[in-house]
């Protein structure tokens, strides 16, 4: 597994950085209102790109994606590459694994009143009124959470409340049967991979000029 992280690129050079990318993507990103949101959302379809052809010397063309019932993209054609992409902030994330793969990531942010009691089960929640540090954990739990239910390919089908993760770091968690990573990809970021096992993933950063040379502008 490999996952790579990028800055968002400025719109002037993002906006151009739509090769590959699948209608729906695409409707979503003209509906966004803000020129930051758009250069972001590029900068990760970019992003992804770039790892399919890195790790996998594939150059996907629209027509390569396929949606689930849900939403999740994927290569019809290709059965054993898996991809998640996830962005926020100014921070774009892609994870590739020969496996299902979820990645999420998150600027730490305030939370706002009530959200972790509406998102985290029981045993969660008693950690994160025991810490010390709620804001960490809660986007630690957090990514953990989007991660698996992005691995599953159900999205908010599954209710974020139904099962439990362990904030402890890396390894599989009992309650999903999954294994986990937390990374910390920049100072105020969090994330996450979700996978069904396998070896610790390799972690890339990608700056803005490679991104650019590697695809051609």
């Amino acid at each position: 597994m490999k996952v790579f992280f990028a800055p968002a690129a400025p719109y002037a050079l993002a906006r151009a950085w739509t090769d590959g990318i699948w209608e729906d993507k695409a409707r979503r990103v003209e509906r966004m209102r803000r020129d930051s949101d758009k250069a972001l959302a590029l900068t990760a379809h970019r992003l992804l790109c770039y790892a399919l052809k890195t790790v996998y010397g594939i150059v996907p063309r629209p027509q390569d994606f396929s949606l689930m019932a849900r939403g999740k993209p994927y290569l019809a054609a290709e059965p054993d590459v898996h991809f998640s992409i996830s962005h926020s902030g100014g921070m774009a994330m892609c994870a590739v694994h020969s496996e299902p793969v979820g990645a999420d990531i998150e600027k730490v942010r305030p939370v706002g009143k009530g959200v972790p009691e509406r998102v985290m089960s029981a045993a969660e929640y008693r950690l994160y009124m025991d810490a010390e540090d709620r804001q960490t954990l809660f986007f630690q739990i957090w990514t953990l959470k989007e991660a698996f239910i992005k691995y599953s390919g159900e999205g908010l089908g599954i209710p974020l409340k139904s099962f439990t993760v362990c904030p402890s770091g890396s390894g599989v968690d009992t309650d999903t049967g999954c294994a986990f990573w937390l990374m910390q990809p920049a100072a105020g970021y969090q994330a996450a991979v979700c996978a069904k096992g396998g070896a610790g993933p390799d972690i890339l950063m990608v700056s803005e000029e490679q991104l650019a040379r590697q695809l051609g502008r």
